[in-house]
C-alpha cells in the first residue's frame, strides 16, 4: 500500500470518528431543555444508555463523570428510563458525598426520587420524578439499587445560583 493511500485511510478514519463525536456531543446536548419563562429544566436520564461501564450508567456517564448543573429555585423534571437490558434500575437525588451512601438515602429535595428507588423500575421502564432544586449544593444523580452507585451508576448534579443549565463531560474527568 502506498503512503499517500495510507494517508487518506488515516484521514477517513479520523473524519468518521470526529463525526461520530459530534452526533454523541449533539445527542446528549439534546438530553436536556430549558425553559426560562417557567423556569423548568427537562432532562432524559437514561440508564443503560451505552455499553460503558458494563451498562451501568447513566447517558453513558459512570462514576461522576457526568455533570447536570441547574439554577437554584429550578424546577427541575427529570424524565428517567430505564434502556438496561434485564436489570432494574433507579434515579435519586443525595448530597454528594464520598463514598457515596449504600443504604438508600432520603433525597436531598422533596420528591428528588424515584418511588421505591432501592427495587428500581424495570427494564424497559420509565417514571418521571418532578423537585424543585431549592438549595444550592454538589448533589448526586444516583441508581438507589443497592451496589449500583458504588459501581458507578451516579453522576454528578450542580445547584448553583444564577446557572444556566448545561449538561456534559464532568471537568477533570
Amino acid at each position: 500500500m502506498s503512503l499517500q493511500t495510507n494517508l487518506r485511510s488515516i484521514a477517513a478514519a479520523t473524519s468518521l470518528a470526529c463525526a461520530t463525536a459530534t452526533v454523541a456531543q449533539a445527542q446528549k446536548a439534546d438530553l436536556v431543555q430549558w425553559d426560562a419563562a417557567s423556569k423548568t429544566v427537562t432532562f432524559h436520564l437514561i440508564a443503560g444508555y451505552n455499553g460503558e461501564n458494563g451498562g451501568a450508567n447513566m447517558d453513558g456517564y459512570a462514576s461522576g463523570d457526568g455533570t447536570l448543573t441547574v439554577p437554584t429555585g429550578a424546577n427541575v423534571v427529570v424524565d428517567f428510563q430505564n434502556k438496561d437490558t434485564g436489570l432494574a434500575h433507579s434515579l435519586q437525588v443525595v448530597p454528594l458525598t464520598d463514598p457515596l451512601p449504600d443504604n438508600n438515602p432520603a433525597p436531598a429535595f422533596a420528591g428528588a426520587a424515584v418511588d421505591h428507588p432501592d427495587v428500581g423500575v424495570p427494564a424497559p421502564g420509565s417514571r418521571t420524578v418532578k423537585f424543585v432544586a431549592n438549595k444550592s449544593g454538589k448533589y448526586a444523580l444516583m441508581c438507589g439499587v443497592q451496589g449500583h452507585a458504588l459501581i458507578g451508576m451516579w453522576m454528578h448534579f450542580d445547584v448553583v445560583d444564577g446557572a444556566t443549565p448545561t449538561f456534559g463531560k464532568t471537568k477533570g474527568a
